[in-house]
């Protein structure tokens, strides 16, 4: 157990009661107190009861002072907690070192909000939102990564990065379950090439980045490999209103060949069944070469079974184990129960003030 207090309230509040004994000084100090003078002051002694309550007003109003200045110190006892038993049985906890860096590039063009036939967990169909399926399986994929670096980009007309790579992924959860379409046509379009141009040039950011961590002698995350997962319900479709601009039209073999050139695979996954018609034929063999070009696959799918599945796959093909010695330990520090004692303080310096307010206003009434 250890006492404690404030230091800047307490430093305050050294520095009022300087400046106010300065202030009384010079405003009193020389000032000489009002009297009256009497040729017999005999007759105006008095020993009624009510004068030795007389000092006690001013005792009453300096304790209540005293008091609420100790309280606005914020004192205070720190007791040393007992571990709790099932604390104890907890495993020390460790932080991830080393990792896959993992950005899921995911499709928000107005065509998701459209719905397509799935299995749920039950095993019964349901007809449901592209968006909807993306969401379920991708939050499922993001909890199966718990030591890789994932990060969110959202795209259609043009791509968003809605989190940067982490591994909190509360805030991953978070931002996926706000995830939806856009509903501006000047918005709209499939960018793909764009989006995976733009996240490649993220990665390699932050590759650097960690690098310039390292020979700083700063402890940072070491990205062992890096993976773009493209999920989307359509082909490279860039907004009409952006031709003739050469980076939001970026052909996907550019787009693959710059991710190739940064060590990143990608992989693309489409969710439309419709896909896998005929009249598709060109795009699935386009999105298949820049995939395979990369070292990633391509997936086509229609159902929450099937994308999970797919997910399964490329944890199989990304499958990552983290030695121990890449793990960094950390223990729970000892954990320390505060009694705070400037609620008592406060109650005692109000009392105080109350008590003399009842002094001077019925017991000591004075008349002028």
């Amino acid at each position: 157990m250890h006492f404690a207090v404030d230091i800047i309230a307490s430093i305050l509040a050294l520095l009022s009661i300087l400046a106010l004994g300065i202030f009384t000084g010079r405003n009193f100090s020389k000032k000489t107190p009002p009297s009256f003078s009497f040729s017999r002051v005999n007759d105006l002694k008095s020993h009624s009861w009510r004068t030795a309550f007389v000092p006690y007003s001013t005792y009453l109003q300096l304790a209540a002072l005293i008091l609420l200045l100790l309280a606005f110190i914020d004192p205070h006892l720190q007791f040393k907690r007992p571990p709790n038993p099932e604390e104890k049985q907890q495993p020390s906890q460790q932080l991830p070192t080393e990792g896959i860096a993992i950005y899921l590039d995911l499709d928000q063009s107005g065509s998701m909000s459209e719905k397509v036939t799935a299995i749920n967990k039950e095993g019964f169909k349901q007809t449901i939102p592209k968006i909807d399926l993306l969401k379920q399986v991708t939050g499922q994929f993001i909890k199966d990564h718990p030591t890789d670096l994932i990060g969110l980009v959202a795209f259609a007309r043009v791509p968003k990065v809605l989190i940067p790579l982490t591994l909190d992924q509360e805030a991953l959860l978070n931002q996926l379950g706000q995830f939806q379409v856009v509903k501006k046509t000047d918005e709209d379009g499939t960018g793909i090439g764009y989006a995976i141009y733009k996240t490649a040039q993220l990665i390699a950011a932050t590759r650097h980045f960690s690098q310039d961590l390292r020979s700083e002698g700063e402890p940072s995350y070491t990205i062992k490999s890096a993976v773009i997962i493209v999920v989307t319900d359509g082909f490279q479709d860039p907004n009409r209103l952006d031709q003739g601009n050469q980076l939001r039209t970026m052909e996907l073999d550019d787009a693959a060949a710059f991710a190739k050139s940064q060590n990143i695979r990608l992989y693309v996954i489409n969710i439309d069944p419709t896909f896998s018609s005929p009249q598709y034929a060109p795009h699935r063999r386009q999105l298949k070469a820049i995939t395979e070009k990369t070292g990633g696959k391509f997936f086509l799918t229609g159902d929450s079974q099937s994308l999970q599945d797919i997910y399964q796959s490329i944890n199989e093909l990304e499958k990552n184990q983290i030695p121990q010695e890449a793990l960094l330990t950390f223990t729970q520090s000892e954990v320390f129960t505060r009694f705070s004692l400037y609620p008592f303080l406060i109650c005692l310096g109000l009392a105080a003030l109350f008590s003399a307010l009842i002094l001077d206003s019925y017991v000591l009434r004075r008349v002028p």
